[in-house]
């Protein structure tokens, strides 16, 4: 009977990268018996789903070409599992990590948007308040004109930065629920 350990650690057969680290070091056990079958052990915090059924530090047989889930973040690649573990086939790559990657790249650009959009929406109110204030004074009016238009400017683009990150949320959005469903 051979043996192919699974998990983050770099000892395992099948190394699952997983930088969100939900996946256990030494997550589970898939042995190859005798007899062409297969058994899949969990070790896990997490736990395994096997066809949709959660299996959580307890075995169970499984047949090739399964469904099998770790921590629900990284699917099992059966193409990798050949008669034993054989030599190491090489880092797995997590098929969901892109969208991982993808939605923190969102948060982030959708967080300094925000704060820039409030910045410069900020700035806008104050130069427009500020241009009105002096196009009262006929001496600074051609001045309190040109803050005026500074200000309508900058509340201009700070809407246009929040309406640009709600389009590519929304578009990142159905884009990863298209992948899940």
């Amino acid at each position: 009977m051979n043996t192919i350990s699974i998990g983050r650690a770099p000892q395992n057969n099948y190394v699952i990268n997983d930088r969100t680290e939900v996946t256990s070091r030494f997550h589970a056990d898939l042995f190859v018996n005798g007899d062409g079958t297969y058994t899949l052990t969990d070790h896990s915090s997490h736990g395994t789903t096997v066809n949709g059924q959660l299996l959580h530090h307890s075995s169970r047989p499984v047949r090739y070409g399964d469904s099998i889930v770790f921590a629900n973040t990284a699917q099992f690649d059966w193409s990798r599992v050949g008669t034993g573990p054989g030599p190491d086939p090489g880092p797995y790559s997590n098929p969901m990590a892109p969208h991982a990657v993808a939605s923190m790249v969102l948060g982030i650009l959708s967080l300094v948007s925000w704060y820039g959009g409030l910045i410069l929406g900020i700035i806008g109110l104050c130069l427009a308040a500020n241009g009105l204030k002096r196009t009262r004074n006929n001496r600074e009016r051609y001045r309190g004109i040109k803050m005026l238009k500074a200000g309508l400017v900058c509340s201009i683009i700070a809407v246009s930065i929040y309406a640009i990150m709600l389009i590519v949320a929304l578009s990142l959005g159905i884009g990863m629920a298209s992948y899940y469903l």
